[in-house]
């Protein structure tokens, strides 16, 4: 136990201060093993350090059966300004091996986000480079991501979407993965095979579990995937980690996680 004591020099000042803490002794601290994040925990977190808190625009895409799903979205502050409040008009674009005319989509009036599906020559196997044009009332944004490839034989990579608390309010596209705590987290993995066995956990940003297995589902509108809903209400300001396993019965596994921060 080590004890703590705080002086200030100012007259009439009360200093409220915790009278000390414990801590490990010099011997048990030395042979306390190093803590190691998973490495794929280590490249989703850092991917949260990427978001600017002065971007109009987000976006990332993911590999599908049929080609690549980009997803964009918008940053609370611009789909608040006039620019924007009308919707906007999307315009993706991949080199690589991807369609070769632009591809069209549109946020509505109202919405923040959108999902433009973009059809892929199968005999390509990534990565795309794409270019993502989105033009509102007046202003314009642009913004330039990689399609990564892909080896999934289970599942594919995770696609989010946010919502408010109520299992009947409406899914909006998620690309920002900054949600405020009255909000909750969906997340589908397109399934490519039924796995045996699949357990979803929630980890801080160090890969440590938080507490038991998360319950998944059958995803919404007979989409073809594993499903989850997170609500962030019961989460503190912090980082964390969505981690998904899917395993065969003949013991084949794939790892799937998405990071995502909570915010004020």
């Amino acid at each position: 136990y080590r004890r703590i004591e705080v002086k200030v020099n100012a007259p009439g000042v009360e200093v409220s201060a915790r009278k000390g803490y414990y801590a490990a002794d010099a011997e048990t601290a030395a042979s306390a093993p190093a803590l190691v994040v998973p490495t794929v925990i280590q490249d989703e977190i850092s991917r949260l350090s990427r978001l600017r808190a002065d971007a109009d625009l987000y976006s990332y895409g993911v590999p599908t059966p049929t080609g690549a799903a980009v997803v964009v979205e918008l940053s609370t502050a611009a789909a608040a300004s006039p620019a924007w409040r009308g919707g906007a008009d999307v315009q993706v674009m991949l080199s690589g091996g991807g369609s070769a005319t632009p591809v069209s989509g549109r946020i509505a009036a109202g919405a923040r986000g959108a999902i433009v599906p973009v059809p892929i020559d199968g005999t390509h196997h990534g990565p795309w480079t794409r270019t993502l044009t989105l033009t509102g009332e007046g202003d314009r944004a642009q913004d330039q991501v990689t399609v990564p490839a892909t080896s999934a034989t289970i599942v594919g990579q995770p696609m989010a979407w946010r919502a408010l608390p109520s299992p009947r309010s409406p899914l909006n596209p998620l690309a920002d993965f900054q949600l405020h705590r009255a909000e909750r987290l969906h997340v589908e993995w397109p399934l490519i095979q039924e796995p045996a066995t699949k357990v979803a956990r929630l980890l801080d940003r160090n890969g440590q579990p938080l507490g038991g297995a998360l319950p998944v589902v059958a995803a919404p509108d007979n989409r073809k995937a594993i499903a989850l809903d997170l609500p962030m209400s019961a989460l503190p300001e912090g980082d964390f980690v969505v981690d998904l396993t899917a395993t065969t019965a003949d013991g084949q596994s794939e790892r799937r996680v998405i990071a995502f921060r909570v915010v004020r």
